[in-house]
């Protein structure tokens, strides 16, 4: 599953992050890129059920991250 520059406009986070990791295949892959990414998201999916495998700067002004990627794994 992938989201691209949506995840701020998403109002129950955590909820929506449970149903992603309850429909995902196992070994499914999740990939949230957005702007700013919250440090709180990291959490987030990995209190869904999901493991996250890496955060990663995917376009930076200077040293300023502008959008950021999370991935996760449903294992299982």
């Amino acid at each position: 599953m992938l989201s691209t520059l949506s995840l701020h406009h998403w109002l129950v986070r955590d909820q929506a992050l449970r149903e992603i990791a309850r429909v995902l295949a196992f070994g499914g892959l999740l990939v949230l890129a957005d702007r700013f990414l919250p440090h709180r998201t990291e959490r987030l999916v990995e209190e869904a059920g999901l493991v996250v495998a890496d955060v990663a700067p995917v376009f930076s002004v200077g040293p300023l991250p502008v959008v950021t990627a999370l991935s996760a794994r449903r294992v299982g």
